[in-house]
Order: structure tokens, then sequence, then C-alpha cells
């Protein structure tokens, strides 16, 4: 972190996220779904499709009832400010475990198209994370997810028919400008997969003391010095499907609980 940003991050914010009287009041678990086609059909397999939706920065909000409830359900998102804006609201309402959902990019030959990867730990290459200064938190550059709520989400991917990877993810800002180089050199620093979401969402969940994991799905692969999209395979089909499980199953712990 350069100087001139250092002199900054201890500052207290002029706002926060808004809540009002009309706003929902969440109950602890909620999760983000960072691409677009998954948001319905998760939304269906919580239960959530038919209930009410409100609008939240440029995503919806599912809810179990009007009054919120134990699962809500947000998205889609697009990159590391719009899903950390996501998660302070869904915070400031009230949840307090938050699973994400997304896509990423294999960077290990052995992880192909379909698996699941359930990040370890994430390599910041984003410009959220300078932004929110953790205690005893110095120059870092990986970010780190929710330990147990990790291993529950690992426990339950196992469970499908894709492969389950844990590891390193690379995130970026840019994704059209992961070149070779880059990828090499993300590699070496033991990343496995590169996305947009997950390093920012760990180092703000920490900032806001909430449990965070992420499980993401791999829809192309970028190892050998070549792309390959795989977008429209049954692999991936079937990741996204057994992805879907997962949080479905792993949101059950949130089922007995009520809004704060």
């Amino acid at each position: 972190m350069s100087d001139q940003k250092a002199s900054f991050v201890n500052d207290e914010p002029l706002f926060r996220p808004l809540t009002g009287p009309d706003d929902p009041k969440l109950g602890p678990g909620a999760v983000i779904v960072s691409v677009g086609p998954d948001v319905a059909p998760l939304a269906a397999a919580l239960d959530l499709k038919k209930k009410p939706f409100r609008h939240l920065m440029l995503s919806r909000l599912y809810m179990s009832s009007k009054k919120g409830g134990p699962i809500s359900l947000a998205g889609p998102t697009v990159g590391a400010p719009h899903t950390t804006m996501v998660l302070e609201q869904l915070c400031a309402y009230g949840a307090r475990e938050i699973i994400f959902m997304g896509w990423c990019g294999s960077l290990n030959e052995d992880m192909p198209v379909g698996a699941l990867l359930v990040p370890e730990r994430a390599v910041i290459d984003e410009g959220v994370s300078c932004h929110y200064p953790l205690p005893g938190k110095g120059k870092e550059q990986f970010s780190l997810p929710d330990e147990e709520l990790s291993l529950a989400l690992a426990l339950a991917a196992g469970q499908g028919k894709s492969p389950v990877f844990k590891g390193p993810v690379w995130t970026t800002d840019a994704p059209f400008r992961e070149t070779p180089s880059k990828i090499a050199a993300f590699a070496e620093k033991g990343a496995v997969a590169v996305d947009m979401e997950t390093s920012a969402l760990f180092t703000v969940a920490r900032f806001l003391n909430v449990r965070l994991a992420a499980l993401c799905v791999v829809s192309d692969t970028l190892h050998g010095g070549k792309w390959n999209p795989g977008f429209f395979s049954q692999e991936f089909r079937q990741g996204r499907s057994d992805a879907k499980e997962a949080l479905c199953q792993t949101s059950r712990r949130w089922k007995k609980s009520k809004p704060a």
C-alpha cells in the first residue's frame, strides 16, 4: 500500500449503508450470486423465487418474507466494487453468514471445466481490499475466508458428481488483461484459479466481522498459454447444478434462525 493510501485508510467514512423502517430485517444467512443465469435457479431451490424481492445495488434481493427471514439471496453482481457494496448492505440488514457463488477460470491443468473450487485464500489484485484496514494487517497479498463455513461448504460440495478442489484464487479487476505473464506470475504465487470478487469479499467480511465463504465453478481454463471456454459444456452445467445443491445443503444451518 502506498504512503498516500495508508494516510487515508483509518479515516471514518462520511456515510454507511442506510437502513430504514421499511427495510428488511434479515436472518443470519445470505447467498450472493455473481452470474445472472444462476440467480433464478438458486432462488427457486431455496424456495425464494416466488417470494417478494426488492432491487439492491443493480441486483435483486430475494427474501423469505417481507420481514426478511433466515435465508436471503442477492444477485447478480459484477466485480469487487459492486459485490462488496451488496455485501455491506446485506450486513446492514442483519446478515452474519454469507456464501458467495461465482465462476472462475482455472490456472491449473488438473482442475477442469465444471470442477468446484472452495478458495482457501485469495490473492489480492483488485482495488477494494486496500480501503478496508484490518487489525494487525500490513501489506499482505492474501485475504482469507471463514474456515468453518468453508469446510461445511466443501463437505456439501463433495457429495455431488463434480470434482472438488481447494486452493488459492487470484482476484482481478481486469479480466481482459489476464495476460500469459500475469497468469504465470500468479500461478507461481499458488493461485489455481482467477475470478473478480473473492479476495475483496474475504477482506470486507473480516472488516465487518461477519463469516463468509465462497464456492466457484470452473467455467474456462487459462493454462498452457491458451484460453479454453467451457460455458456450454455438459461438465459446466453439472458443476453449476452441484454448486446449487451444495449451497442449498449448507443453507440448512440457517433454517432455525430468526432475524436479528
